[in-house]
């Protein structure tokens, strides 16, 4: 783990802490730590977090905001990505929407609403974000 730590620091990808409590992370402050907790700040530094974990073949999470999650005082094993900053863009482009790992369903409402679908005749397509980014 600590090869994993010094890699992800020096590739200076944003926020990363060993052993960070996820209670601070949570909305009900409650939760063990994260072996490593990484905060990227951007879709750039996403994949570059996402090729080192997978290079050490560690196991990993991603969270968002932590509303709706509940973490064992146990902790969790690995690498916990915290979707915040920098991933919370929202943006038309034609009849495709671009939506970040961060972004409030509420904005997404707001903008569904009052840009894109005036007569509310549409389809949301949920997509898998890793899917989507990792293929």
């Amino acid at each position: 783990m600590e090869a994993l730590v010094k890699e992800l620091v020096e590739a200076n990808i944003g926020k990363v802490r060993e052993n960070e409590p996820l209670a601070k992370h949570t909305t009900m402050k409650i939760g063990g730590p994260a072996d490593v907790l990484v905060e990227p700040d951007s879709v750039d530094h996403l994949k570059v977090t996402m090729d080192i974990i997978k290079k050490h073949g560690v196991k990993w999470r991603a969270i968002g905001r932590g509303s709706n999650l509940l973490v064992s005082d146990k902790g969790i094993e690995g690498v916990v990505i915290k979707l915040g900053a920098g991933l919370d863009d929202l943006t038309v482009d034609g009849e495709t929407v671009t939506v970040g790992g961060d972004t409030l369903a509420s904005s997404l409402q707001q903008l569904l609403q009052n840009k894109v679908c005036l007569d509310w005749s549409f389809q949301v397509e949920f997509l898998d974000p890793w899917e989507v980014l990792f293929i």
